[in-house]
């Protein structure tokens, strides 16, 4: 049964938008556990692949073009 209301969840939602990777293994965590939290699981992971998506394909390159990321040159 899928339980939105669970503290476990948002703290799940939390670590995803924090940083996707750490969203992946909890969803993967939560998916393993005895409790049946496997669509919570599903859900966190969901939400940590489309954050680093937008992350990756639309908020990198805008912050790049309007220059609010520091751009490096190796010197040779």
């Amino acid at each position: 049964m899928f339980r939105i209301g669970t503290k476990w969840f948002w703290i799940g939602v939390v670590a995803a938008l924090l940083h996707p990777i750490a969203g992946i293994v909890y969803g993967l965590g939560l998916m393993f556990e005895k409790t049946n939290l496997k669509k919570e699981g599903w859900i966190i992971i969901g939400i940590a692949i489309a954050w680093f998506a937008i992350g990756f394909l639309f908020l990198g390159p805008w912050l790049a073009r309007t220059g609010t990321l520091p751009q490096f040159q190796l010197v040779k």
